[in-house]
């Protein structure tokens, strides 16, 4: 039995039979489970492996990693008011994503107001690109 869990509060967002943390994801997306803030580090995948969508990965939980900038621009090339409300945020303001957002953020990962820069984002597929490599081992 294997279950995949939610970083924000730990609840379990799918549980099933599964031999290996790949297959328990595969099984949760078949399911139309909602992996939003799942806890995947360390996570094992097949270098054939057959994702979701890139938009849908980067709503996993990636924590930290050397991409934050990048993904940062990416949160904000998704947010409705642009890059302002995160320039604002970098000197100490709001939360862009506090109240005032109807939306929610369209990656999860630990963010880092120091190191905020403004400029253009990557796609999806490449930034899922570089976290999977980053964080994930593939096994042929």
């Amino acid at each position: 039995m294997r279950d995949i869990i939610s970083r924000w509060d730990h609840r379990v967002l799918w549980a099933g039979e599964a031999a290996t943390v790949k297959d328990a994801v595969l099984k949760a997306l078949q399911a139309g489970a909602d992996l939003r803030g799942a806890v995947l580090r360390g996570a094992h995948y097949g270098c054939r492996t057959k994702w979701t969508t890139p938009p849908m990965m980067l709503l996993a939980s990636w924590g930290s990693t050397q991409y934050v900038s990048e993904l940062m621009r990416y949160d904000a090339a998704n947010h409705p008011l642009g890059s302002a409300p995160f320039s604002a945020w970098a000197k100490g303001g709001p939360c862009p994503y506090d109240n005032a957002c109807v939306f929610g953020r369209a990656a999860n990962f630990r963010e880092e107001p120091t190191l905020w820069q403004p400029g253009p984002a990557e796609s999806a597929l490449v930034l899922v690109q570089w976290l999977l490599a980053e964080q994930l081992r593939c096994e042929a």
